[in-house]
């Protein structure tokens, strides 16, 4: 059972890339157990002295701290990879915690192919930990140049069916990016990183904008002003940092605060006649008018249904 009480506040960190703000009324987890879906135990030591795992090199830094791939040590075949947030200070202690309890949160809502999965979670003294499976493509950002055009589309429709799920939990990602995007060894994504999702109750329809947290890259023009009396929907600026990722698939142009997407998505030549109004539909600066992630994967199981040749999806596994 999770127990749940209404978080009221205000935090901010940044690091990573990643700015982290806790929403106002939203739900959070007050108390975390073990789920059937992973356990979350508490250690007396540190993670590697009392698991059967060994330590592997750092794959990344984060907001909180490192990524690290690890191994169990009675089966060297078996991969993982640990998300180590580490108490370096008071601050730092109580973002890792905020952070630890978001992304278990949206772990024990969410149960789907194209969403990361936990393995196991602990509590060690200095840090927390949370195991996941080892995707050996990295992620989306490292491989973008790598993905085989063919699979560009598909990628997009996985991501976006990703996204539509969260949607219908009520759970807003925050953070979509090709950082945040893992492959498998066959291309196939997950979309991860949950630390600054959150689960909104259905009273709560907009956010002030002040309130999101996310990378700039890919922030939504509504958050850019960071106006405290601005409301927005908080889905619809998922559904633009969507829309900056299926434009980085089409044109192979990694996200940057100076490049105009919609200009990019409407002279692009990379951009096929039949992509650019879904592109030009996400990426509208006016959230009222901006299309919902369900649009966005209708738009994909269209193509699915009507063979477009000009976007090739891979069939359904």
């Amino acid at each position: 059972m999770i127990k749940e009480e209404a978080g009221v506040g205000r935090f901010e960190a940044s690091g990573g890339g990643a700015q982290f703000v806790m929403f106002m009324k939203v739900q959070y987890v007050a108390t975390l157990k073990s789920s059937s879906a992973f356990p979350l135990i508490n250690l007396k030591g540190d993670f590697f002295k009392e698991l059967p795992y060994t330590q592997g090199p750092v794959l990344g830094h984060g907001m909180s701290g490192d990524v690290i791939l690890i191994t169990r040590s009675d089966r060297p075949s078996e991969k993982r990879v640990l998300k180590r947030m580490v108490f370096k200070c008071r601050a730092s202690e109580r973002t890792a915690k905020m952070l630890f309890m978001y992304e278990l949160d949206t772990f024990y809502r969410t149960d789907h192919r194209g969403l990361a999965k936990c393995v196991l979670a602990a509590r060690c003294p200095d840090y927390l930990a949370i195991v996941m499976k080892f995707y050996p493509l990295g992620d989306l950002d490292r491989s973008l140049f790598l993905l085989p055009a063919g699979s560009r589309h598909w990628v997009a429709a996985r991501v976006s069916e990703a996204v539509e799920y969260l949607h219908m939990k009520r759970i807003v990602h925050s953070d979509i990016k090709l950082a945040n995007i893992l492959l498998d060894a066959g291309f196939t994504p997950v979309l991860g990183d949950f630390g600054l999702s959150r689960y909104l109750t259905e009273d709560v329809l907009t956010v002030a904008a002040n309130k999101f947290g996310g990378t700039r890259e890919y922030w939504a023009p509504e958050i850019r002003s960071r106006d405290a009396s601005q409301q927005v929907d908080p889905f619809k600026v998922d559904v633009y940092a969507l829309g900056v990722v299926i434009l980085s698939l089409a044109t192979q142009v990694k996200p940057h605060v100076d490049l105009d997407y919609q200009e990019c998505a409407k002279t692009s030549e990379h951009v096929t006649s039949h992509l650019r109004p879904i592109l030009e539909a996400t990426l509208e600066p006016d959230f009222k008018k901006r299309c919902t992630s369900d649009e966005v994967l209708k738009f994909y199981e269209d193509i699915v249904d009507n063979a477009c040749p000009e976007c090739e999806v891979a069939p359904e596994d």
